[in-house]
């Protein structure tokens, strides 16, 4: 990993306390996140070359060379970023959501239970950027952990959701400190106050909470899976979809 949060200070840069930090997983001023970029792009590589063959298969076209990739992707990944203990070599949030997310966790339970013990570990706060955050929130439904998911949407505190909320925000920021609780702004130069980065929650609210999804063996809402997750946390939630095929509604 690029950066390890851990307990020294000096690994965050930029002359910040620790404690100002808790949470983030990258250094002060810092444009990457701590999770280990080949290790981003190998499970992209399997991600986008899998997707290709459900294409190709739908189309009736030869997708041998592309099922090659991700087979030898697959080995590759284990072989490189899954260590003796089944574990990853990498220990953040995002790597873990990723490998869950697009399904090549050699111990799914396993790698479940264990992000959402970092999730618990840092205060039940989120700890992932443009990649993790995507994903986090199936990742822990799928798996298992919805509780933990609804746990994180219900944050209130730095960083989160919510907390931009508090802050003021009627969008979605680009950035979780965006602005920080001292009023200061993360960036000027790179600093979007209205960007869809962290927006992939509001999915995660029709697809789980309201439970409205497509059907992969009959798209385009041909057929209509509608499978909720509720939480005893919130007394009510409703939900609609315009479709080609018409209106959605779903509610508990």
């Amino acid at each position: 990993c690029v950066y390890n949060r851990g307990d020294n200070p000096e690994a965050w840069g930029g002359g910040k306390q620790y404690s100002d930090w808790l949470g983030l997983d990258a250094a002060e001023g810092s444009y990457r996140g701590a999770t280990n970029d080949l290790l981003l792009g190998t499970a992209y590589l399997i991600y986008s070359a899998e997707i290709v063959v459900k294409a190709g298969r739908a189309l009736g076209r030869d997708v041998s060379r592309y099922e090659e990739i991700a087979r030898i992707a697959r080995a590759k990944f284990t072989e490189t970023y899954v260590g003796e203990d089944g574990m990853l070599t990498c220990d953040t949030q995002t790597a873990y959501v990723v490998a869950l997310a697009f399904g090549i966790a050699p111990n799914a339970p396993k790698y479940a239970a264990h992000l959402a013990e970092k999730i618990k570990a840092n205060g039940n706060k989120i700890q992932t950027g443009f990649i993790g955050t995507a994903y986090i929130m199936d990742a822990l439904a799928e798996n298992g952990y919805a509780d933990v998911a609804y746990t994180l949407l219900l944050q209130t505190e730095f960083p989160s959701w919510l907390y931009s909320v508090r802050r003021g925000a009627t969008t979605i920021w680009e950035h979780w400190d965006g602005l920080k609780p001292d009023g200061s702004m993360w960036s000027k130069d790179m600093n979007s106050f209205n960007h869809y980065a962290y927006g992939a929650v509001a999915g995660w609210m029709y697809g789980t909470m309201a439970g409205i999804r497509p059907d992969e063996n009959a798209p385009g809402y041909e057929n209509i899976l509608i499978r909720p997750i509720p939480d005893a946390r919130l007394d009510f939630v409703e939900a609609s979809l315009e479709t080609r095929r018409g209106l959605v509604k779903s509610g508990w």
